[in-house]
């Protein structure tokens, strides 16, 4: 795998024609094409990080697309930094700092953006937000589909957005997530989701279960930006205070009279403040993989 990486071009393929678990060995793997990366399945092929920094890797100003994976047991499972990354079809777990990560901060010299794209993929299990999203004096975009965030837990340095962490302070942070289950996350404020300085809207989505230990269960919407709920469930979060949302100075909106917002459930009363070539991985190339 990192020599195909290596050797690819702007718009090749790479599809693995093996199963079972590769364990990288010297580093996560690097993504610095325009690629597109196919494996035969979440459930058939696993890339385990061996607590890299990340397992894959995508630089500035790439385009990549990776599907039919399981990603797992890195620092963080995927790190998209100015990127456009659309991950389809695959489990992201069991890393110890996030599951993915999609930042475009400024670096004093040239702007930029990042986008990232979840689809039919399951986001579980990650020590830290399962998906963190952050602009600084750029644009960070995040769009999940037909997905599943469960069971992440913001502990050791971070401590808000268990399930979504979105920060678009001094820049554009736009979250739009669709037919999606937030579920079982927990962190210290917004166990489901964390926004702050954000545009954040959920359609047909489900956000319950999760927990915070000071506020915003299901939700804590902070500073100056917006939060659209439309036909949407919002029930079963608890936290010291605001189980279902807790809206700070931002715009809250319920676009929608057919969303449900269930009476949150209080475990204290603690107050919140906060030319294309293909390429095919085979069972023989697999020395080179790792």
């Amino acid at each position: 795998m990192r020599q195909a990486l290596a050797i690819a071009n702007d718009g090749d393929a790479i599809t693995f024609a093996v199963t079972g678990i590769i364990g990288l060995t010297s580093g996560g793997l690097l993504i610095d094409k325009n690629v597109t990366i196919s494996g035969p399945g979440s459930n058939q092929l696993s890339i385990d990080g061996n607590q890299a920094d990340f397992v894959f890797g995508v630089v500035r100003d790439k385009t990549a697309t990776i599907s039919g994976l399981t990603i797992r047991n890195g620092q963080a499972g995927i790190g998209n930094d100015h990127g456009a990354l659309t991950i389809s079809n695959c489990v992201v777990s069991g890393n110890s700092y996030v599951g993915l990560h999609n930042v475009a901060a400024y670096n004093g010299q040239t702007f930029g953006s990042a986008s990232l794209t979840i689809a039919n993929s399951i986001v579980s299990d990650n020590s830290g937000p399962g998906v963190y999203n952050r602009a600084w004096k750029e644009s960070a975009t995040l769009t999940i589909l037909n997905s599943t965030l469960t069971g992440n837990s913001a502990v050791q340095d971070w401590a808000d957005g268990g399930g979504i962490y979105t920060n678009g302070f001094e820049g554009s942070a736009n979250i739009t997530i669709t037919n999606t289950t937030i579920s079982g996350n927990s962190a210290d404020l917004g166990g489901g989701i964390y926004s702050n300085f954000s545009f954040l809207t959920i359609v047909n989505s489900t956000v319950s279960g999760n927990s915070a230990e000071t506020g915003g269960g299901g939700i804590y919407n902070n500073d100056y930006g917006s939060l659209e709920i439309a036909n949407s469930t919002i029930s079963g979060n608890s936290a010291g205070s605001g189980g279902g949302s807790t809206t700070t100075s931002a715009v809250l909106k319920f676009p929608i009279q057919s969303s449900m917002l269930e009476q949150p459930e209080k475990t204290s009363s603690t107050t919140a403040a906060r030319s294309p070539r293909t390429d095919t991985i085979s069972a023989a190339m697999m020395a080179a993989v790792c």
